[in-house]
């Protein structure tokens, strides 16, 4: 691998260059990154899931419909005399609720007499989400190219009862990709 030595109008111009391809100068309503205060945005789709034994309103849980969330986070670029040595993703803010539409099965459903299609109830929900134990899962481009630098666009969380009759959202991880040095490790 060669090395090369930038100027920092050079590192400027460069980086201008990376950002204005990832965010556009002016969002449209299209855009799905968008930069707001130094922070940027990505409107995520959240997948959910419920385990098998997962109840609403003592009914089983038949589809979670996938419901959308934005996250932002802040970029942070380590420089080096010889260059760029990391770009990493700092400070990530995220959703605290997300709406959806649940359809579940009424309580004394009895799926061997009945149709789940005729007797199923589809109602729009707000399931918050607990973020405490999620970790960020990060990928590096370790090669000679910068691609993307942000968070991914889909979150997968589990869905659990709360204790109060409702729904509460877990998140493991999420996904970020960020530029890391060749001589790190």
């Amino acid at each position: 691998m060669k090395k090369i030595i930038l100027h920092e109008t050079q590192v400027k111009r460069l980086m201008d260059n990376v950002l204005n391809e990832q965010v556009p100068a002016i969002p449209t309503p299209t855009d799905d990154y968008e930069l707001h205060d130094g922070r940027y945005q990505v409107e995520c789709e959240f997948h959910f899931s419920a385990g098998e034994f997962t109840t609403y309103k003592n009914g089983e849980i038949y589809d979670i419909a996938h419901g959308k969330g934005i996250i932002s986070y802040g970029i942070d670029i380590e420089f080096q005399p010889y260059g760029i040595r990391n770009i990493k993703i700092v400070d990530v803010k995220y959703p605290p609720v997300i709406e959806t539409t649940l359809e579940y099965l009424p309580e004394g459903h009895n799926s061997e007499e009945d149709s789940w299609f005729e007797s199923r109830i589809e109602e729009p929900i707000k399931i918050p989400i607990d973020w405490r134990k999620t970790e960020i899962y990060k990928w590096h481009n370790n090669d000679d190219r910068i691609n993307y630098i942000g968070i991914g666009e889909i979150v997968y969380a589990d869905i659990k009862p709360d204790g109060k009759g409702g729904l509460i959202g877990y998140v493991d991880q999420i996904d970020a990709r960020e530029f890391r040095g060749v001589d790190d490790d």
